[in-house]
């Protein structure tokens, strides 16, 4: 539950309205996914690690990037095009990666 912890120290930040997306990314780039990934090398992935992970993951990420007003209705972005805004990998693609850059490092 740290990364709920680390989210929830950021938010009144994700919510200003002054901080630029570009900085709301970074924060949740350096601080957030760090604290929600840690000890990822020896996870097991199970149904529900993985229903947690990207979860929390749509949470901040729909948080920073907000709604889309279309047809003067707001609506939640679909998880694609907020990946798509976000430009990086997703936090289970990161995850699954990390026991190989271990592995890469200890060789």
């Amino acid at each position: 539950m740290n990364e709920d912890r680390a989210y929830y120290t950021l938010l009144p930040s994700l919510q200003r309205q002054s901080v630029l997306r570009a900085e709301k990314i970074k924060f949740c780039k350096t601080f957030i996914r760090p604290v929600a990934t840690y000890g990822a090398e020896s996870w097991t992935l199970n149904n529900d690690t993985t229903k947690r992970l990207a979860t929390f993951e749509r949470k901040v990420l729909r948080r920073i990037f907000g709604g889309i007003k279309a047809n003067e209705n707001w609506s939640k972005p679909y998880y694609k095009e907020v990946m798509q805004l976000f430009g990086d990998l997703d936090i289970l693609s990161l995850v699954r990666k990390r026991p190989l850059n271990w592995i890469g490092h200890v060789n």
